[in-house]
């Protein structure tokens, strides 16, 4: 027998609160947005209105007001209960001398929404009370092998030995009684061949806490300590399993979204690629993190959306972006005082991370000057720029190091365990030798004094 597709399913549809209203159907959970394509019209396309001359019927509203969630049942398969949270729907295909009616075959009408649960039937406004997740990288990122002995002498035909314990669990309490974050992993074993046999584990980040709604457990718990990984790692850390449990469920019931994606491709880490993990601080400043993030929100997503260059990012943008995020950083971390003029500000971010990145702005004082150089000129569209592409290409990439040692520090990280890790990255010294090559002006090293 054939392998059942798990992203093309037939089942049974119906609006919540409606359960007597069920169309045929199918969920496609293979593009973007989670889809469900119906054999007929669960709302009416036509709205009727009486008058003196008769029955009047106008198209229904294509946006209304409130959104749409779906309930379903799958035919086959278990967790076969399924929610589809926010949808809208599309313009309608029908026969116009048909039923037009809600609850009609007639046609076929899509709905389409960023949110599919898979497993139970959520209402609007259902909480969230937990949520176990994992990320690009973050079996790099946890670190822990699990081997508690490995001997092998690397001579032809020697014995090897290796033995293997799960790693203990970790917790930590999300600070103000939020609730708390744990890292498990979960072992698989294959079964030993002739090939031999394979122990691998998978780290999870389970979040104990309650959230309002699935929107709110991604941007109050999840994306900090994405961001938070993804500057440590140097990479951007993108969700690639969700599962969560509801007041309607005891299970961990999967999750589809646009941002969910099993399918992402990772570019392996080689040695000396990243500057800190997991080991390098602990879980309680990443639960830390989850509150402290809010007081400078959005500025690490924006960090972070930068890392990515290969997908068509120009330097402008980059450039322009952080720049604003390096004025915006500084204005959240020092809420009180006399107000300071733009360049002020970038050389007071410079004095606060400077114990931990001391080589990512060379002088201080020429590269806040080059950086409003280069922020006025695009923003105001000044003739001639006075930078040139190589000196802005440097500023970008400051900028990266700068605002990633800011947050960590703003989240509890010490500025000597950041020091040592970018003393360790190679990509940190390869950007420290460029920028002296590409700008010298920002990063030749003074004259010793006579």
């Amino acid at each position: 027998m054939a392998d059942r597709d798990e992203q093309h399913l037939l089942g049974r549809f119906w609006l919540a609160g409606h359960p007597d209203e069920k169309l045929p159907g199918w969920l496609d959970v293979s593009g973007s947005n989670p889809r469900i394509t119906l054999a007929g019209q669960l709302t009416a396309p036509v709205e009727w209105s009486s008058t003196s001359g008769g029955r009047i019927g106008v198209p229904a509203p294509e946006f209304p007001v409130d959104r749409y969630t779906v309930h379903g049942r799958l035919s086959e398969g278990s967790h076969s209960n399924v929610t589809l949270l926010g949808a809208d729907t599309y313009p309608q295909n029908l026969q116009i001398f048909g039923d037009l009616e809600a609850g009609s075959e007639n046609g076929t009408q899509v709905f389409e929404g960023p949110w599919l649960i898979r497993g139970v039937h959520m209402e609007p406004g259902d909480p969230i009370l937990k949520a176990m997740v994992r990320f690009t990288y973050i079996d790099e990122w946890v670190a822990r092998t699990g081997l508690t002995k490995y001997e092998n002498s690397y001579s032809e035909g020697s014995p090897v030995e290796v033995s293997y314990r799960e790693p203990e669990p970790q917790s930590a309490q999300i600070p103000g009684g939020l609730g708390a974050l744990r890292v498990t992993h979960q072992r698989h074993l294959t079964s030993p061949s002739a090939a031999g046999f394979e122990i691998r584990h998978e780290a999870w980040l389970w979040i104990d806490a309650q959230a309002e709604s699935l929107d709110t457990l991604y941007t109050d718990f999840i994306a900090p300590v994405l961001n938070m990984a993804s500057v440590m790692m140097d990479r951007a850390c993108k969700i690639t399993e969700l599962k969560v449990v509801t007041e309607r469920s005891d299970y961990y019931d999967r999750v589809y979204h646009p941002m969910v994606r099993a399918d992402r491709l990772l570019r392996p880490i080689k040695p000396g690629y990243s500057y800190l993990r997991l080991p390098d601080i602990n879980l309680a400043t990443v639960a830390n993190a989850i509150v402290a993030s809010r007081d400078i929100d959005p500025i690490p997503s924006i960090l972070v959306s930068t890392f990515e260059r290969e997908t068509g990012r120009f330097l402008e943008t980059d450039l322009l972006e952080l720049a604003a995020c390096a004025e915006g950083l500084d204005r959240r971390l020092h809420k009180t005082g006399k107000k300071k003029e733009y360049r002020q500000r970038l050389e007071r971010l410079i004095a606060y991370t400077k114990d931990c990145v001391p080589d990512a702005a060379g002088v201080a004082t020429q590269w806040a000057a080059s950086l409003v150089n280069a922020r006025n000129d695009y923003a105001h569209l000044l003739p001639g720029p006075r930078n040139s592409w190589q000196t802005n290409l440097v500023l970008w990439e400051s900028l990266k190091w700068i605002l990633g040692a800011a947050i960590l520090l703003h989240v509890g990280v010490d500025a000597e365990v950041i020091k040592k890790g970018l003393n360790r990255h190679e990509s940190y010294a390869f950007f420290v030798r460029k920028a002296k090559n590409y700008a010298p002006d920002i990063y030749a090293k003074p004259a010793p004094s006579q």
